[in-house]
């Protein structure tokens, strides 16, 4: 289940090896489904993808090349803005999620970082989040980037429309 309700709208800057590629993102948590909606800065839809009690579903744009893949971009969404515990004062602390171990970081009372190792038991985070700028809506912060050293690519966001939302009456 998703802990929170918000829509977002991001500004996405990714860069893979020697390639940057700018999109928005659009994405909705409410009512336990996440729908984001992948655009181009021009506003055209280059993808949707929703998970929901049925699954996932993807729906790509026939004909063009993404970016990214939509699952991918799901996956980081849901290790970004979800699975988090009681936020501490300050420090550390490692917590589990399915078969992900992460490391949360935390000062002043707000999440700044989060590393997520994969199965592997490698040392080497597969993904490491940080969290910058003010709190907005939902608990969400202004921007956070993305690095993922295993897969070779960084994100740099800025979330630039939160709204908190509400499930009272279904989707």
């Amino acid at each position: 289940a998703l802990d929170r309700d918000f829509f977002v709208r991001q500004s996405v800057v990714a860069r893979f090896a020697d390639t940057e590629r700018r999109l928005e993102i659009v994405l909705q948590s409410r009512c336990d489904e996440l729908r984001v909606i992948g655009l181009t800065p021009f506003g055209m839809r280059l993808f949707t993808a929703v998970r929901d009690a049925e699954g996932l579903r993807v729906d790509a744009l026939s004909g063009t090349e993404l970016p990214v893949q939509p699952e991918r971009v799901l996956r980081d969404i849901e290790r970004t803005f979800f699975r988090s515990s009681p936020p501490l004062a300050a420090g550390e602390r490692e917590v589990a999620f399915g078969e992900e171990r992460v490391i949360e970081r935390f000062e002043a009372g707000r999440l700044v970082e989060r590393r997520v190792f994969g199965k592997d038991g490698s040392d080497t985070p597969e993904l490491r989040i940080r969290y910058a700028g003010p709190v907005a809506a939902a608990g969400i912060r202004e921007r956070v980037s993305l690095e993922s050293p295993t897969l070779g690519y960084a994100l740099e966001i800025h979330n630039h429309q939160i709204e908190e939302l509400s499930c009272a009456g279904g989707s």
